[in-house]
């Protein structure tokens, strides 16, 4: 599982207010470590350039989630990062996550 550090749409408001929104590459690594350490999340974090260009790519959504079986085909999506949805959609498409279901080897990445 990976965490893809985008654009902040909570900055300033709720839980966040004392998070301003990263004008720089570095900023929103520093935001993506502050995350990682305060969640103790153990995953990989993925930082998306200033762009945003994974929104492009998957949602626009303030916190959407996907599920991406060894090939790189989606086989599950959510609207909202809701942990329970996504366990059980992991549990459903288990078999889907191995890699020989796919007859290839995920590449490895730092």
């Amino acid at each position: 599982m990976v965490v893809v550090a985008q654009k902040e749409p909570h900055v300033s408001r709720m839980a966040f207010k004392e998070i301003a929104q990263p004008q720089t590459l570095a900023e929103r690594c520093e935001l993506a470590q502050r995350m990682k350490d305060e969640l103790e999340l153990n995953m990989q974090i993925l930082i998306d350039p200033l762009d945003d260009r994974s929104r492009e790519l998957f949602s626009d959504l303030p916190s959407p989630a996907f599920i991406i079986d060894p090939s790189g085909k989606v086989i599950a999506k959510f609207p909202w990062a809701d942990p329970q949805q996504i366990a059980q959609a992991v549990r459903t498409h288990r078999a889907d996550l191995t890699p020989a279901a796919v007859g290839t080897q995920p590449s490895k990445t730092r």
